[in-house]
């Protein structure tokens, strides 16, 4: 996949999803609105004892619909009535005193101002009741800003069919951001948030199955974004894991992090994992993402159980001479573009997002297959094809500062040796990768400490993806007696 070379077009650029403040105060005015209208009217015709009584069923509809995301978490319906419930007796409680009546019942200024302190009130119980940054296990938060689905992954496929698009407390210098709808696949709850990071960043990230399940950091490949197939889902949720995914800086709604190197993931996913209150980890990284799996079990040693990589490249400066020998053209004239610097790699790339951010599935594949071997062509077929085509998509749909740092890393110094990686690896690699050569697999199993390499005959870049995640996610449960 990292060879994607597509056809030039008109580079799109996505617009900024809208503030968190923004997005509270405005469901928070609505929400003031909608109880100040239904509690006036009954207050008007039915007395005041039937006003409470409407400001609350107001306010637990809202407070329903603001909810939808945990609906699959079995409290949702006690946290909606809580709320709801808090959300009304504020608002009426603070709203009487500011209303001027009339001969109608209804003041317009009076109005104006309840509404006015409804949106902060709200803002105020959400923060209170611990929506804002400290969501439950397996729901979304429900008040803020960030991305919905449609929003941070354009054209992404429902969780339902192939793709996934997109706890305890967070840690203190890190905040969830944004509440977003949480779908289904199959009976497990998928999450879809952004995280704000301490410098101030965005991180867009989906986990998906059992919320108390050791979460199984998957490391998406280049370009790509947050999101998971069925079957990966299906594999990790199956033996008790929790499918973890995030978009690299720069990709989807993630914020970009120029120059970024390999290591520097390892703050990301260290602050993810808090704000998920995990303590311990697994993690697996495919492709252009196999270099920050390597790094997360290399900084973060002492949370980490075990890691995997598949279709790995090995560090550039470290392989040295023949590090591109065996690359398909396609895949490395994007490698070498990388060496000379970022302009003439953001050129070449920005022509190929113009039509990938936009394209069907089977227009992202045609792009893709040049520089794949012919087992990889009939993998891009079906679920796992609109996977990867709906995580291009959204990747590239706001620029391609991801991509283009992506190859800047992979090409540069990684900032961190292999012998640092004390967790068991798993290496796996298709004895046909045309993209990343089997000869790096080789290189990174023999420099690693405690590595099992694992070349699988007749599988190439794509094809032996969703095999070898089942197969570690399968040797995680037995291990840990799942």
């Amino acid at each position: 996949m990292d060879d994607a070379a597509g056809r030039r077009g008109r580079w799109r650029r996505a617009k900024s999803p809208p503030t968190p403040g923004l997005v509270a105060v405005t469901r928070g005015a609505w929400a003031g609105f909608v109880v100040l209208f239904f509690g006036d009217l009954a207050t008007l015709y039915r007395g005041r004892g039937s006003g409470l009584v409407l400001y609350w069923v107001a306010a637990l509809g809202y407070a329903v619909a603001g909810h939808r995301a945990a609906a699959a978490s079995p409290g949702a319906w006690r946290v909606a009535a809580r709320d709801g419930a808090v959300a009304a007796v504020c608002a009426y409680a603070l709203t009487v005193p500011l209303r001027v009546e009339s001969h109608s019942g209804v003041s317009a200024l009076g109005t104006a101002l309840a509404v006015a302190v409804a949106a902060a009130v709200g803002a105020g119980a959400a923060a209170i009741a611990g929506r804002a940054g400290r969501p439950q296990p397996g729901a979304a938060v429900a008040a803020g800003g960030g991305t919905g689905a449609t929003q941070a992954a354009p054209g992404a496929a429902a969780p339902d069919d192939a793709a996934v698009p997109p706890a305890a407390p967070r840690a203190a210098t890190a905040a969830v951001a944004g509440g977003a709808p949480v779908s289904v696949a199959g009976r497990w709850p998928v999450v879809r948030e952004l995280l704000v990071l301490p410098d101030g960043r965005r991180l867009q990230w989906i986990a998906a199955g059992p919320p108390d399940g050791l979460p199984l950091v998957f490391h998406h490949a280049s370009p790509g974004s947050a999101g998971a197939w069925r079957g990966a889902v299906g594999a990790a949720a199956g033996r008790g894991l929790r499918l973890v995914t995030y978009s690299r800086p720069g990709y989807a709604a993630s914020t970009a992090c120029p120059d970024r190197r390999v290591v520097d993931t390892a703050a990301d996913v260290a602050a993810l994992l808090d704000a998920l209150g995990a303590e311990r980890f697994a993690t697996v990284g495919w492709a252009g993402g196999a270099a920050h799996a390597l790094a997360c079990a290399a900084r973060l040693g002492d949370r980490c159980e075990a890691a995997a990589v598949i279709a790995a490249l090995a560090p550039r400066l470290a392989f040295g001479h023949g590090w591109f020998d065996g690359m398909h053209p396609d895949a490395a004239d994007e490698l070498h573009l990388a060496v000379r610097g970022r302009a003439p790699l953001s050129d070449a790339l920005g022509a190929v997002a113009g039509a990938l951010a936009g394209a069907s599935t089977d227009r992202v594949a045609d792009a893709m297959e040049g520089g794949l071997a012919e087992v990889d062509q009939r993998a891009l077929a079906g679920p796992f094809a609109d996977y990867l085509a709906a995580t291009i998509r959204a990747g590239v749909a706001a620029g391609v500062d991801g991509w283009v740092d992506d190859h800047l890393a992979a090409a540069g110094a990684w900032g961190f040796d292999l012998v640092e990686v004390g967790v068991p690896v798993r290496v796996v690699v298709g004895a046909d990768d045309r993209v990343a050569p089997p000869a790096h697999s080789r290189w990174l199993a023999k420099r690693l400490p405690a590595a099992r390499l694992e070349v699988v005959a007749g599988g190439g870049h794509l094809s032996v993806v969703a095999t070898a995640v089942a197969d570690f996610a399968g040797e995680l449960a037995a291990e840990a007696g799942r």
